[in-house]
C-alpha cells in the first residue's frame, strides 16, 4: 500500500497501478501503435518505467 495512504506522506501516485497492464492488453488486443493510445491512459514512458526489470 502507498505510505500516502497509510498517512506517512507521500506524493499521490498519477495513476492507478492497474491502469498499467491495461494499456498492454489494449494495445495487444487491438494490434495498435502508442501514437493511436487513448489520452486516459498513461503515457508510454511512464509504463515503460512501470515494467523496467530493477537490476
Amino acid at each position: 500500500m502507498s505510505a500516502w495512504l497509510e498517512g506517512k506522506g507521500g506524493q499521490p501516485e498519477g495513476y492507478c497501478h492497474r491502469s498499467m497492464p491495461g494499456a498492454i492488453r489494449y494495445l495487444v488486443a487491438g494490434g495498435i501503435s502508442w501514437r493511436a493510445m487513448p489520452e486516459d491512459f498513461p503515457s508510454r514512458g511512464r509504463i515503460h518505467t512501470f515494467f523496467r526489470p530493477v537490476a
